[in-house]
């Protein structure tokens, strides 16, 4: 151009005969605004090259015969490694024998038109297993057939391996929610229990029926207002006033003695977004050895004799929720014979009872160990007597000894029914009796061996 710029242009030419000589003609076109649409188009399918290459996923295009036409980086190394040459050849050949039946079937299905989405798990030919997530999306020119499919393929391994420890996180969770000593209840700010334990079925006794998500706070509260839970009294009433206590969401905390005699440490907490958790603590057998050991250092503090050994008899039966308690002891010089010192039945103190004691479960007690037999007594010791009359079912004991390591007796309890509580929970009371128990014979001793000696004594 005459100012000096340079003019893109397309010049063709023509030679033309005309008569006896010939005729040149030349056409020039301007080319800039098609020079510019294809450097347009190298841009564009540069940017799309640096955007496939770059973004987190594989993505290849297969046509009809299933030979892979484009595909990125991403799709040969998840495939193949780096630096494998995938373009040109089929998809078979490409994701191997061993995943082809599974991969045909999906690309069955592009190819007949329907757009979906698969996962399967991937094994690389160097060994390596991975998760991935494939979405297939069939290329079908408007109101055309299908020319082949696009293929975008994920690598989910890591939210496969974090959806797997959130799964094993949430199963350990709810295992620990659900089989924890403690009942818990989840209320919601409608107060409507949202979640709630195993335990808190089992300490508050209610039905598997009842114990549904999203049930109202006041069902269970009327459930146990209609069977007594609460007392005498109107039931409407009693169900009003502690919903509406509930629905101050305050801080509590208080203990409750339930008809079966077990007691519960009851402690609300409010939850910020509304609600409140509730845990529920059976704290009968602490509540039973502080009441035992209350008992034994000042209620009892100053018996002795058949005094203590009958309370004790009495008591100790009591906190077991049995019907016989006894106090016994080795009859010198033999020790073949062991007598009650105290005995309980049915609440009344009983005169003193004496019996052999081989063939009883005294004997397996008595300078030995610690007895606990919950049910069976008689068909066990078909020659315990005392069993029989008495109707006996279940037995434990804990031996007694002085403080040489002697032998002494027995402590225990009896009951008509198999035993409910616990094992350790009865031998560990029985314990504490016990160290009371053998103090107060071996003081009863030494009270008689000291008569002994002053009645007898030359001396005046």
């Amino acid at each position: 151009c005459k100012d000096g710029s340079t003019l893109p242009f397309e010049s063709a030419r023509h030679v033309l005969r005309s008569g006896d000589g010939y005729l040149i003609v030349a056409i020039s076109r301007d080319i800039r605004e098609r020079l510019a649409a294809e450097q347009k188009l190298r841009d564009s399918e540069v940017r799309l090259r640096l955007l496939t290459e770059n973004i987190p996923a594989a993505i290849a295009y297969i046509d009809r015969d299933l030979v892979i036409q484009v595909a990125n980086q991403h799709y040969v190394e998840i495939h193949c490694g780096a630096g494998v040459e995938v373009i040109g050849r089929r998809v078979r050949d490409v994701v191997g024998e061993k995943a082809w039946p599974e991969v045909a079937k999906h690309n069955a299905r592009a190819l007949a038109g329907e757009s979906h989405t698969y996962q399967r798990t991937l094994e690389r030919v160097d060994g390596e297993r991975r998760e991935i997530e494939v979405h297939l999306e069939p290329d079908r020119p408007a109101g055309g057939e299908v020319r082949g499919y696009y293929s975008f393929v994920l690598d989910i391994t890591d939210r496969k391996q974090a959806e797997r420890a959130l799964r094993q996180s949430m199963l350990v969770l709810k295992n620990t929610f659900e089989y924890m000593d403690q009942g818990i209840s989840i209320a919601d700010a409608d107060l409507r229990l949202v979640g709630m334990n195993r335990r808190f079925r089992e300490l508050l006794d209610f039905p598997e029926s009842l114990c549904k998500p999203n049930t109202p706070f006041a069902a269970f509260i009327r459930y146990n207002a209609e069977r007594g839970d609460y007392g005498p009294g109107d039931v409407e009433e009693q169900v009003r006033t502690r919903t509406e206590l509930a629905c101050r969401f305050e801080p509590h905390r208080f203990e409750r003695v339930r008809p079966d005699g077990s007691i519960l440490e009851i402690r609300g907490t409010p939850i910020p977004a509304g609600g409140f958790v509730t845990t529920y603590t059976d704290i009968t057998e602490r509540k039973t050895t502080e009441n035992a050991l209350r008992l034994l250092s000042t209620g009892m503090a100053q018996l002795s004799g058949e005094a203590f050994f009958n309370e004790a008899a009495c008591r100790v039966a009591e906190y077991l929720q049995v019907e016989i308690g006894f106090v016994s002891r080795l009859q010198a010089p033999a020790n073949t014979r062991i007598r009650t010192l105290g005995l309980c039945i049915d609440r009344q103190v009983m005169p003193p009872v004496e019996y052999d004691l081989a063939n009883t479960p005294c004997e397996a007690v008595i300078g030995k160990q610690s007895l606990i037999l919950p049910e069976q007594v008689r068909q066990l010791f078909p020659a315990f007597r005392m069993a029989a009359d008495l109707g006996v079912s279940s037995y434990a004991a804990v031996p007694l000894y002085d403080t040489h390591g002697e032998p002494i007796g027995a402590v225990g309890v009896m009951s008509r029914a198999p035993l409910r509580l616990p094992a350790e929970r009865i031998e560990a009371l029985l314990l504490l009796f016990a160290v009371r128990a053998a103090a107060e014979i071996e003081r009863q001793s030494a009270e008689t061996r000291f008569k002994d000696l002053f009645e007898f004594s030359a001396d005046a």
